[in-house]
């Protein structure tokens, strides 16, 4: 039987290269539907890591909420003239005591404070200095890569270290060791106790390209939360052209790590809209952000997936065709075939296995203009893509599954054939 069918792919094979041109435009369909699926997978299954990595980045189990400027203090800052304001909105020192106190299944509410004042390394630098408690990184864990981390101890004392977030940006290139680097914090000299980076964003090369020049110059640094308020206070100050402005926030962001996120956000929203007389929050449910673009990410793929069954249905539909004028134009050949001993099974084998062999090159083709226009799409849209195996060998298989489906009905015609009227076929 193993002979059998080899001499059946030979057969097949032969007459697929005897009608170059034909087999190719036959082909054309498969060629496309494959390529056109492999992409769709490919740029899927890329989103789909993408989410989850920026999802577990933000923590599934965590609800992140942020002070937003309202906008009735937006209109209010369009005064103009000699004139000062100072503007207190957002999270407040109560709201963080009221989670603690009133979120069911709470596991720790984390207080976030930004430092918005100038830092100087050498000159004024591009840089984001947060506030954070040492429980911060045991919600959002990090990997030591230089030094240290920050401790209870720099908490307790109140001390002016600081640990910078790699990847580092250009200009603390030239100054060698992170950890002889000095930085200046308004007037407040820091010390550089340890280089971190989120374990949500590392990577195979993650050490290697910790201390490398990263495509941003955003310095970002974590403080001690208690340094941060103690020495910089909630009050940050704004000069402009003929104007003065002070921007009052306690708190920039509060986290709350909960067993069910889900369940806690009614609660947080009551706690909220009581101390809060305008909207100046936001708050962001990673689980549920999660679930509504892993529903867009569905309802793309399930279009893609329509177009390229379409694509694959048409060329199905043109390789059956081309079939059925095969065993109209090889009638006299099958009735020899049969009258030298060949059964009905040994022809629609013969037919299904050159049918097979057509759409399989035609999915081989497809892979390889698939990974084409993966590569085309990355690298000219930026989005991530992911092309697994198991992707690929489905390809193959589907372009062997649609060989046997439009296939199966030209070798079944080819084998009813009468081999005394095929033989008398001209």
């Amino acid at each position: 039987m193993t002979g059998r069918m080899i001499d059946y792919l030979i057969l097949g094979l032969s007459n697929v290269l005897r009608y170059k041109l034909r087999s190719a435009l036959t082909m054309l369909g498969i060629v496309l539907g494959i390529a056109g699926l492999l992409s769709m997978l490919a740029v899927g299954e890329g989103a789909k890591q993408e989410i989850l990595r920026k999802m577990e980045g933000m923590g599934l189990h965590n609800i992140i909420v942020t002070s937003r400027r309202p906008q009735v203090t937006a209109q209010k800052d369009q005064g103009g003239g000699q004139q000062e304001f100072v503007f207190s909105y957002g999270l407040t020192f109560k709201d963080l005591a009221r989670c603690r106190t009133s979120i069911p299944g709470l596991v720790r509410a984390l207080p976030v404070h930004e430092v918005r004042d100038d830092v100087t390394l050498g000159r004024i630098a591009n840089a984001k200095v947060l506030g954070v408690t040492t429980d911060y990184f045991r919600t959002f864990p990090v990997k030591v890569l230089v030094g240290r981390g920050l401790s209870d101890f720099d908490a307790a004392r109140r001390l002016r270290t600081c640990v910078l977030v790699a990847p580092l940006p250009r200009q603390l290139v030239g100054f060698g060791n992170p950890l002889d680097v000095r930085l200046t914090i308004g007037v407040n000299v820091f010390t550089v106790v340890g280089v971190v980076r989120p374990r949500a964003e590392l990577d195979a090369d993650a050490e290697d390209a910790a201390v490398a020049p990263a495509s941003s110059n955003l310095l970002r640094v974590f403080i001690p939360y208690e340094t941060a308020i103690s020495r910089f206070g909630t009050t940050s100050r704004v000069r402009g052209q003929g104007s003065f402005q002070a921007f009052k926030i306690e708190l920039d962001q509060i986290i709350l790590e909960c067993e069910d996120p889900l369940l806690a956000v009614k609660p947080l929203v009551a706690i909220l809209e009581h101390g809060h007389d305008d909207v100046d929050y936001e708050i962001t449910v990673p689980v549920e952000l999660l679930r509504q673009r892993q529903h867009a990410q569905r309802t793309f793929n399930i279009v893609l997936l329509v177009v390229a069954s379409l694509i694959l249905l048409v060329g199905g539909v043109g390789i059956m065709n081309i079939m059925l004028v095969s065993v109209t134009e090889r009638t006299k050949e099958i009735g020899i075939r049969r009258a030298v001993g060949a059964r009905r099974r040994d022809v629609i084998w013969q037919f299904l296995v050159e049918t097979i062999a057509l759409t399989l090159s035609g999915g081989v083709l497809g892979c390889l203009v698939g990974l084409g226009g993966v590569f085309v799409i990355a690298i000219s849209t930026g989005w991530p893509v992911s092309i697994t195996p198991l992707a690929l060998v489905a390809c193959l298989l589907l372009s062997i599954a649609a060989g046997l489906a439009f296939g199966l009905y030209p070798a079944r015609k080819a084998a009813s054939i009468n081999p005394v009227v095929a033989l008398r076929h001209e």
